[in-house]
């Protein structure tokens, strides 16, 4: 049996045992987990940057069709995309595309289509000139060594003394009409040109 004496000398060693256990977790020094290592691509922050696409749209005359030019800046300089699609479907048939430096611009016209949907014109414009293109409507290339009919030097070529100043339309489903200038800067004589003959044809003056 354990004496009265006993019992406190075990209470005694077991108090003084707690107390130096104490003091000794508070002189511990404190344990910091390490941090992790940092990787090269920690400091590396990617930036996708998505083209800006500004859209234009010219509907046929009888609203079936329509002309899609896509304009896309392509760092200085400027991509163009022409495609075409029928107006109740959302189906496009890329037609042209071009990338251009800065100064020269297309444009679409609201009466581009020709009345049959066949054939569509746009333009090309620069400080010094200013070029119109003819397409098939379907994708098909003009003829089998042309993806398209540029009129203007086909005009110059023809030497009527006049210069093209304008295309303004079309008076039938292939004949685009022309408005010319003389040397003096006055109204010169209106042509037709045929497609895809590429006849040149005066009109009669009034």
């Amino acid at each position: 049996m354990f004496s009265a004496r006993n019992i406190i000398v075990l209470l005694i060693i077991f108090a003084a045992s707690g107390f130096a256990f104490l003091l000794l977790r508070q002189s511990s020094p404190p344990i910091i987990a390490p941090s992790p290592t940092p990787t090269e691509s920690s400091n590396i922050v990617t930036i996708q940057s998505v083209p800006e696409i500004e859209t234009s749209e010219v509907h046929s005359p009888d609203g079936k069709m329509k002309l899609i030019m896509e304009k896309t800046a392509n760092g200085e300089n400027m991509t163009y995309s022409f495609s075409v699609s029928e107006t109740a479907q959302n189906i496009r048939n890329e037609i042209y595309s071009k990338t251009v430096l800065p100064g020269t611009n297309f444009e679409l016209f609201p009466n581009a289509w020709s009345p049959d949907n066949k054939y569509f014109f746009i333009t090309e414009e620069n400080i010094t000139s200013v070029d119109y293109f003819v397409f098939k409507a379907n994708g098909e290339s003009i003829s089998s060594s042309e993806q398209y009919i540029n009129v203007v030097p086909l005009f110059v070529a023809r030497n009527t003394g006049f210069t093209l100043s304008e295309i303004t339309g079309w008076d039938s489903e292939t004949l685009l009409h022309i408005y010319t200038t003389r040397e003096d800067g006055s109204r010169g004589a209106s042509f037709w040109f045929e497609i895809p003959s590429k006849a040149i044809i005066q009109l009669a003056s009034r």
